[in-house]
């Protein structure tokens, strides 16, 4: 039986380079194993780089960041940005995994993150990391500090790939980074395991979503975008501008448990209350004369610090707890009316 499946593979493949990631990535190379990381954006370190604020009150991206310079010197780990996994065949132990990795069209080795290029570029576009809040440009680099630290070029929406009208980023970069002849890579590699450590995708789709206006009202938002707002590294600079007219949001309204009963989402998150607090606290200390609701049918903290977060926002008096059923939003005079079983606001 041993001399059929052969040698087995001492590498492990990890699909996913958040947090959990690179975690696992770490301990799996300091216990000898070789590591190759693959994430699909061009850049590690997933939703944790997006975030503001932990709970706990701790820097998110400052926690995540020396997890990925980490990873990075770490001689056993391979990081692949911009990499998806096409094809795994094989047996455990002895797996062949196809993977394809993107064109960045910038030269990692010779840039220098001057900035020149995205500084210069004529267009502009929504921003996929600030999640439709802010802006980018064709050439871009996600955020200040992203791992790799070079830019990468959106081939839908670069004029160069349009029309050939456009060369201005290979223009004025320095060092001759940019490779528009760039094109995809395809590379076999050999290991022992697969883990997938893919985290989380936001919930932002469905009837409730839709019903509380979620993609139909501009003032409407999910709690990451909330997060890019409070964020001082966010579009805003960390102002709670409202997404309609760019006015100071004081009254905020933030609504938990939505589509609670839905049979294909029967588990808690065990994210949104926790966030729900830390938001509230972040917004109610920004502006004076702010004032929070939190909507929610059940309330969830996990361990001690949570609980102890959870009891300084009750004690503050500008942040409201309602437990009730939002039934929808509206658009009303310039406001986003919640309607909900005890009444509306």
């Amino acid at each position: 039986m041993e001399e059929k499946m052969g040698v087995k593979e001492g590498s492990v493949l990890l699909v996913g380079g958040g947090i959990g990631g690179l975690q696992a990535a770490i301990d799996l190379a300091n216990s000898g194993f070789k590591v190759f990381l693959v994430d699909e954006k061009p850049y590690f370190g997933g939703k944790m780089v997006q975030l503001y604020r932990t709970v706990e009150d701790l820097c998110s991206i400052c926690a995540v960041t020396p997890k990925i310079l980490e990873a990075k010197g770490n001689p056993n780990i391979v990081l692949l940005p911009g990499a998806t996994v096409k094809e795994v065949s094989g047996v455990p132990g002895q797996f062949e995994v196809r993977i394809e990795k993107a064109p960045r069209y910038v030269d990692v080795s010779k840039c220098i993150s001057c900035g020149l290029c995205w500084m210069n570029c004529p267009v502009t576009v929504k921003s996929e990391f600030n999640l439709g809040l802010g802006s980018r440009k064709a050439i871009y680099m996600a955020y200040a500090g992203a791992v790799p630290n070079t830019p990468v070029i959106d081939r839908e929406n670069c004029l160069y790939f349009k029309d050939r009208s456009c060369e201005k980023c290979a223009e004025v970069c320095p060092a001759g980074a940019i490779n528009f002849s760039d094109s995809a890579k395809e590379e076999v590699i050999k290991v022992g395991a697969v883990l997938l450590t893919a985290g989380l995708e936001l919930y932002q789709e469905g009837e409730e979503a839709e019903k509380l206006g979620l993609g139909r009202i501009k003032d409407v938002i999910s709690n990451f975008q909330l997060d890019r707002l409070i964020s001082i590294y966010g579009p805003t600079v960390g102002e709670l501008k409202r997404p309609s007219d760019g006015k100071i949001a004081k009254e905020v309204a933030i609504i938990l448990c939505v589509d609670q009963k839905n049979p294909d989402y029967p588990v808690c998150s065990t994210y949104c209350c926790g966030h729900a607090y830390r938001a509230a606290l972040e917004i109610a200390s920004k502006y004076e004369d702010a004032r929070v609701t939190i909507y929610h049918d059940d309330l969830c903290n996990y361990g001690y610090l949570w609980e102890r977060v959870y009891r300084t926002v009750k004690d503050n008096e500008r942040i409201e707890f309602v437990k009730t059923k939002v039934l929808s939003c509206e658009q009303a005079q310039g406001k986003v009316k919640v309607i909900h079983e005890g009444g509306e606001a």
